[in-house]
């Protein structure tokens, strides 16, 4: 380790990569923006105007999204959203969220004959009314009434009451959460079914009147006996035959002779016929099997049988049922046709069946690699609107729209949520985004949660260097020709493990677990690259290691081909037992000084390590040399120890060939010394499980990465939502706790470029880049102040260089771009007055905001490599004198009001006006544009104008605003009071809108700004 000078990093990122926004609007996997779909489970369509408009309810999104025409092309931006403020925002609303109507997993929608849109607001136990959305106008769209609840700021169920009550709802139950479904009859009744007390509500059109008060009454309950009843459901002798009750009912429909349909979480519809009341039994009970003695059972699934009915509907009066679990739709005579009920059949038999090839089937997409046009994967609420049905294809994303010719339906012509029919990622897949984060797993022994998680990697052997991404959840790496520049919406410049940047499925092409190959793969993890820039990645999922050859080299219009495996004996093949030559579940991946491979194999706790021969290569299925973590190469234990691992993520080594170990169950980083020499199971030599303090635990730590510059350590402290620095390994031994920490939600795993900058995947989904961070200042006085518009500013980095050269600007206006430096604030280039190694003097752009923060950053123009960058403070104003010492004290920079120099020697006189210089003054309305000189035919003046205080006393201020042909400087003229004492160092200080002009934001001792009075 050389120990170098480290960098200091900026705590804010100034790049991420996988979100649509640089600011955090979500966490949801792969790319947001409005024309993509999350397990949507409600869908609506508005006739009564057209062309119709379609209403999705996004569940896992937080959001309603609607098309204005229920006819749009596939893949379509959404024309708006309800219950979030953007279309990229996707954080769960409510009461309590500081978004009281937002959403929190909506499901069940209805339009009524007006058009206003009806939304079960599942998590936060309410419906709300929205009228008529599509036609609202301004930034929000707004409810205008609440069911379940007495006003907008309360989401308990039952209203925090123990019993129900005709005015409550509770769509969540003992921690759980059921979907619900909404219904309205010709008569204008709502129906609902509010899953939670085990029961169907009916809400009269009177109560829903314009100007009806929130928390109206039902007047109908079914499954109990009366509204204050939440009974949960029992089954009897009879079993799922009873009909008087009902088990998480969450889908209702209505035939054309008056009866309802309710399906519940028993796999069966209960059928009510007749006059409705309250407490009133069904009549008729649909998917019941019944298995005959002495014959072998029915299969499965069958034309009697249902898993889960999620949604209904009733098209020329046959009842259509969506069967959710058997990824089926069902179509049933009409009830007329329906044969008496019997103890062998009690149920009727579906008559025919879509999404699947016959009625026994019920796998997912046909059992297909991907969806197709008449395949569905757990699919749930349907709707008919003219001669199409709209089908929410839950698992597979996406809203599809399918004909249908009498009583049949036809494949899919169109599809929202993905951008064609045979995709089905979870929101949207182009290759621009990421799904790092797959899930959270109990640890064993205690050990907590983990997030289970992706990687990232940079090749320093190539230039410029390559990133890598694990993007776990779809199946597959990206790659970044150029590590230094990535930035939002960049398009993946190399994909391995995917046949196109659409598609995310397991082992492709495959799509199959239990298919293994050289080409796909199965929530990868760990990725780094050798001395040569092959890649080698921890294919997880498949329990093996896979070697890409430089990937960047081969051919772009073929999928990638693995030319080595370690792990596993072939690329066919997968066998877990503990051996020298199996994996079960390897995670992290690093390399020896001389290119031996070292693999934690997190489900066996333990790291192998594999020798590569000299002046040799790896060999498929080859053996490891040495265990750590475990006695020999057949245990997998978790004991008590030092050398016992509780599943180990993801691995690190120093140029000593020290490995660093994540060991996430006993929260600590494990540390061995001179590894290609070590024998099997042996001691660390040293153990973290501190952070900050001796009482400030790590909390599964899963990343790590180790400076070859500095040595240092990050780790990424996961459950502690951090990154915390280590000292190099030689100072840690003495005093093993971090000294600097980064907050970051949930990092998973981490990554240095050459410059030292951090590379982070987060709990979010994303990439967060911190560079060198920049200390900006007044230019004039170099206090500690906030940066304002207008205002000349100073900036340092951080532990580097900006440039080489030293540059002065000599032309108006003022150049944004000097030795392709560029200083961007808020997005916006700034006038560059001088740019040298360690010094950049710049103006504030006018248009900077005047409270918060500011982004700042210095980048590269030609190739936008960005190199330092802070989040600042911003200000109304920042007043400083320009002084000849040019260190912001003593003789302000001021003329005479003979316009002469203003010294000890050439004082002013007592009545006399003095122009000042300063800069700092805020924004100006009518100022130039940024980097131009202020005109000479007319004066910009400050609105107002602020204090000048000369020797205590107020000095009448005739003219406060920019120096004419001058850029970026302050000008005031000044009359000297006559109670001045003469003297070469009269003391004059600013206070303009609050602020002086001669202290730090905290205060301290005031600096001296001086003239000459006579």
């Amino acid at each position: 380790m050389r120990g170098q000078i480290p960098v200091e990093l900026s705590p804010i990122p100034a790049r991420t990569y996988g979100h649509a926004r640089q600011t955090l609007n979500t966490t949801e996997a792969n790319l947001v923006e409005g024309r993509e779909l999350n397990t949507p489970s409600g869908v609506a369509v508005d006739t009564s105007v057209n062309p119709p408009i379609t209403y999705v309810a996004d569940s896992g999104n937080n959001r309603v999204l609607f098309w204005r025409n229920a006819r749009s092309a596939n893949g379509q931006m959404a024309d708006g959203v309800i219950g979030q403020r953007d279309l990229v925002t996707t954080f769960p609303g409510g009461p309590g969220s500081g978004f009281t109507i937002g959403l929190r997993a909506p499901t069940g929608l209805v339009v009524d004959r007006t058009g206003n849109l009806y939304v079960a607001d599942t998590v936060n136990n309410r419906i709300l009314r929205f009228p008529r959305p599509a036609q609202q106008t301004g930034d929000l769209i707004q409810p205008d009434f609440v069911i379940g609840q007495t006003n907008f700021t309360s989401s308990a169920p039952n209203q925090g009451e123990l019993n129900a009550s005709a005015r409550t709802l509770a769509f969540t139950r003992d921690g759980q959460t059921y979907r619900a479904s909404l219904l309205f009859d010709p008569a204008g009744n709502l129906w609902v079914t509010d899953s939670g007390n085990h029961r169907v509500l009916r809400y009269p059109a009177t109560v829903l009147a314009s100007g009806s008060g929130n928390a109206p009454e039902a007047d109908l309950v079914l499954g109990q006996s009366d509204f204050s009843s939440r009974n949960t459901f029992e089954l009897g002798t009879l079993g799922p035959l009873q009909k008087s009750g009902l088990r998480f009912p969450g889908v209702l429909a209505l035939d054309g002779g008056g009866r309802l349909f309710v399906g519940d979480q028993l796999g069966r519809v209960l059928v009510y016929s007749g006059a409705l009341r309250t407490g009133l039994a069904a009549s008729r009970v649909m998917g019941i099997v019944v298995n005959v003695q002495g014959q072998p059972p029915r299969p499965p699934v069958n034309e009697f049988s249902l898993e889960t009915p999620e949604g209904m509907f009733v098209l020329n009066n046959n009842l259509y049922i969506v069967d959710t679990l058997a990824n089926r739709i069902l179509r049933y005579d009409p009830f007329e046709s329906w044969a008496e009920e019997t103890l062998l059949t009690p149920s009727p038999p579906a008559k025919a069946v879509f999404g699947q090839p016959d009625l026994l089937s019920f796998r997912a997409n046909r059992g297909g690699r991907s969806a197709t046009d008449s395949s569905f994967f757990r699919p749930t609420n349907a709707v008919v609107a003219g001669t199409d049905l709209y089908l929410c294809d839950t698992a597979n994303h996406r809203l599809l729209v399918i004909p249908f010719s009498s009583n049949n339906l036809q494949p899919a012509v169109r599809v929202q949520g993905q951008l064609a029919l045979t995709y089905n990622s979870r929101n949207l897949i182009e290759g621009r985004e990421l799904f790092t984060v797959t899930g959270l797993f109990e640890l064993p022994n205690g050990g907590g949660r983990a997030i289970l998680s992706g990687g990232v990697t940079i090749d320093r052997t190539s230039s410029p260097p390559r990133l890598y991404v694990a993007d776990s959840g779809n199946n597959r790496i990206l790659g970044f020709a150029n590590a230094l520049t990535v930035k939002p919406g960049d398009l993946a410049d190399v994909i391995i493990g995917q046949a196109d940047r659409f598609s995310g499925v397991v082992n492709s092409p495959a799509n199959d677990p239990d298919v293994l190959n050289d080409t796909g793969l199965f929530n990868p993890t760990g990725v780094i690259t050798d001395a040569q820039g092959n890649l080698w990645v921890a294919d997880t999922g498949n329990g093996r290691v896979l070697r890409f050859a430089r990937p960047f080299d081969q051919p772009r219009d073929r999928q990638q081909r693995a030319n080595l495996v370690i792990g596993q004996s072939n690329f066919n093949i997968k066998l877990t037992d503990p051996t020298r030559t199996n994996m079960r579940s390897p995670y992290g991946i690093a390399f020896t000084i001389d290119g031996h491979l070292i693999v934690s194999d997190s489900a066996l706790n333990r790291l192998l390590y594999f020798r590569r021969p000299a002046n040799g290569d790896f060999t498929n299925g080859q053996a490891a040399n040495t265990v750590f973590g475990q006695r020999d190469f057949i245990s997998q234990g978790t004991t008590e120890g030092d050398n016992r691992f509780n599943v180990p993520g993801h691995l690190a080594t120093d140029t000593d060939d020290r490995v660093y170990v994540c060991d996430l169950g006993k929260s600590r980083i494990v540390v061995f010394d001179r590894v290609p020499t070590a024998a099997n199971d042996p001691a660390p030599v040293l153990v973290l499980r501190s952070a900050l303090s001796a009482t400030d635990g790590l909390r599964n730590p899963q990343g790590i990465t180790v400076s070859e510059r500095t040595g240092e350590i990050w780790v990424a402290d996961g459950q502690n939502n951090r990154l915390v620095r280590f000292p190099r390994f030689d100072l840690l031994i003495f005093n093993p706790l971090a000294n600097f920490k980064i907050d970051a939600p949930s990092p998973v795993a981490l990554a240095l470029d050459p410059l030292d900058n951090l590379v982070v995947a987060d709990g979010t989904n994303r990439l967060a880049f911190h560079y060198a961070r920049l200390v900006a200042i007044s230019a004039a006085h170099y206090l500690d102040r906030d940066l304002s518009p207008g205002l000349v500013a100073t900036m340092a980095p951080l532990g580097i260089r900006f440039t080489e050269n030293t540059m002065t600007f000599s032309s108006v206006p003022v150049p944004k771009v000097m030795d392709d430096i560029e200083v961007l604030v808020n997005g916006e280039a700034a006038p560059l007055y001088y740019v040298s190694p360690t010094i950049i003097n710049f103006y504030v752009p006018m248009s900077t905001p005047t409270s918060g923060t500011i982004d700042v950053l210095v980048q590269k123009k030609s190739t936008g490599q960005i190199l330092a960058s802070s989040s600042l403070p911003a200000a109304v104003a920042t007043p400083g004198f320009f002084t000849t010492t040019q260190n912001g004290r003593g003789q302000i920079a001021a003329l005479n009001e003979d316009n002469t120099v203003n010294s000890a020697s050439n004082p002013v006189g007592r009545g006399k006006v003095i122009q000042l210089y300063a800069t700092g003054q805020g924004f100006l309305p009518d100022a130039p544009p940024d980097g131009v000189p202020a005109p000479t035919n007319r004066l910009v003046s400050t609105p107002l104008r602020p204090r000048v205080i000369i020797n205590t006393t107020d000095g009448e201020v005739l003219f406060s605003g920019l120096a004419p042909g001058f850029v970026g400087v302050w000008q005031l003229n000044v009359r000297v009071p006559e109670s001045v004492p003469p003297g070469n160092s009269i003391v004059v200080a600013i206070l303009h809108l609050g602020i002086p002009s001669n202290s730090n934001r905290g205060g301290g001792t005031p600096i001296q700004t001086t003239i000459a009075v006579r």
